[in-house]
C-alpha cells in the first residue's frame, strides 16, 4: 500500500517527558497517523485505527510495532529477555529493563490541511529476565508494569508470610501481564486508557 511512512525511532529526539518516553509516544503517534489516513484512502471515510507497540529502551525502542512479525518464531519472548538482561553483562555495560507499552488510536477526517487525531494509552514497565505466567497473549509474558511511582504495579508476596519477594538486587518482584488476572490487567490496560481518551474527546 503507497503512501506515508512514519519516521524510524531514533529520528524524534525532541520533547521528553519525566518517564523519559519520548520519542517512542511520537514515534507510535506518527505510525498511527499514517495508518489513518491509508484507512480513509481504502474506505473513503474516517476509519478508527489501532496500533500496538511495545518499546524496550535498552534495545533502541525494538520491537516497537513489529512484535507481531517476530512473535511466531520460537523462543523470541526468552530471546528479548536475555537481550536486555543478559547481553549488557556481557558487554560490561548496565542494564536498562525499562519499557514503554502504547496503544495508539487514530482517525483521520481527510482534510490535507488537517492531521489525524490521536488518543494514546501509554503503560510504562520493565521487561522480566524471563517470561513468566500463563495468562494474555504476545509479550504479557515478559512485561512487567508500573505504577506512577515507577513501582510495580502488582508484586509477589510469600503465602505464608505476605511479604513481598524481592528480586537479587532488592527490588520487589512485580508480576507480568500474563501473572495478573483478567480484573487486575484491566486496572492497568494501556488499551482502556486509549479508548478513555478517545470517549472523552467526545464528551
Amino acid at each position: 500500500m503507497d503512501g506515508p511512512t512514519a519516521k524510524a525511532v531514533s529520528e524524534h529526539l525532541d520533547g521528553g517527558d519525566r518517564r523519559n518516553n519520548f520519542p517512542y509516544l511520537a514515534a507510535a503517534a506518527e505510525l498511527g497517523s499514517c495508518k489513518a489516513r491509508e484507512a480513509w484512502k481504502l474506505f473513503n471515510g474516517p476509519v478508527l485505527v489501532e496500533d500496538t507497540s511495545l518499546f524496550l529502551h535498552g534495545l533502541g525502542g525494538e520491537p516497537g510495532p513489529f512484535y507481531s512479525q517476530w512473535e511466531k518464531r520460537p523462543g523470541y519472548n526468552r530471546e528479548l529477555c536475555d537481550r536486555v538482561h543478559e547481553l549488557p553483562v556481557l558487554r560490561g555495560e548496565e542494564v536498562n529493563d525499562r519499557a514503554t507499552a502504547v496503544v495508539t488510536l487514530a482517525m483521520w477526517s481527510g482534510d490535507v490541511d488537517s492531521p489525524p487525531d490521536v488518543w494514546q494509552g501509554v503503560v510504562s514497565g520493565r521487561i522480566a529476565s524471563e517470561p513468566r505466567g500463563e495468562n494474555g497473549f504476545g509479550w504479557d509474558s515478559i512485561f512487567i508494569p508500573l505504577d506512577d511511582e515507577g513501582e510495580p504495579a502488582f508484586v509477589h508476596t510469600d503465602e505464608v508470610t505476605g511479604r513481598v519477594l524481592l528480586d537479587s538486587s532488592g527490588r520487589p518482584i512485580g508480576k507480568t501481564f500474563a501473572e495478573l488476572t483478567p480484573e487486575e490487567k484491566d486496572l492497568v490496560s494501556m488499551r482502556a486508557k486509549a479508548l478513555q481518551r478517545f470517549l472523552e474527546s467526545f464528551s
